[in-house]
């Protein structure tokens, strides 16, 4: 463990050295286990059937910003390049968003914003969905989040969750199981 006392960790020159100090990452150490499972068509030939394992914290996911080919069955449909069309009073400027962790493939009409939401763990080892102000919303478990609904975030339950990104018919549909770690 280091010694927060010296170095740029240093918490007060008063801390005496006989002081006990709390090292945070024991605390934030999960005690479940997150893993997201494509449950749509669409989204299994994008991502893994075996799922994803959260690992660290945030994972971002939202569209991919350029084309590429993508096969559907026989078929390779070829998409356009994505222009940027922020709307004037965007709360969310184009060097404020987040590096997305899991890109995916959306044609138009869009229904996956390119910073569309976001897991976090939280301190007490639970799980937050946060919508990143994208313009059709997530539903998490029922729940709507967004810019246009009351809560940008929702909280996991431990279990199934289903998130579904981009509106009711959407092809984003995920399938998210928190276990316990043994």
């Amino acid at each position: 463990m280091q010694d927060l006392r010296s170095g740029p960790f240093r918490l007060a020159a008063n801390v005496p050295s006989s002081c006990p100090l709390i090292d945070w990452r024991l605390m934030m150490k999960p005690n479940r286990k997150l893993t997201i499972y494509p449950k749509s068509a669409f989204l299994s030939i994008q991502m893994p059937n075996e799922g994803i394992t959260l690992v660290a914290s945030p994972l971002v996911i939202g569209r991919k910003p350029k084309a590429v080919d993508v096969p559907f069955g026989a078929q390779i449909q070829k998409l356009g390049v994505v222009k940027d069309r922020r709307r004037q009073g965007d709360r969310r400027q184009a060097e404020n968003l987040p590096k997305v962790h899991l890109q995916l493939i959306d044609t138009q009409p869009f229904r996956l914003s390119r910073t569309h939401f976001m897991i976090q763990r939280m301190l007490d080892g639970g799980y937050l969905v946060h919508d990143l102000g994208s313009t059709l919303g997530t539903q998490v478990n029922d729940n709507f989040i967004g810019i246009n609904f009351r809560n940008d975030f929702a909280t996991l339950i431990s279990g199934e969750n289903i998130i579904c990104a981009g509106g009711g018919d959407t092809p984003f549909k995920f399938r998210v199981a928190i276990v316990k770690n043994e």
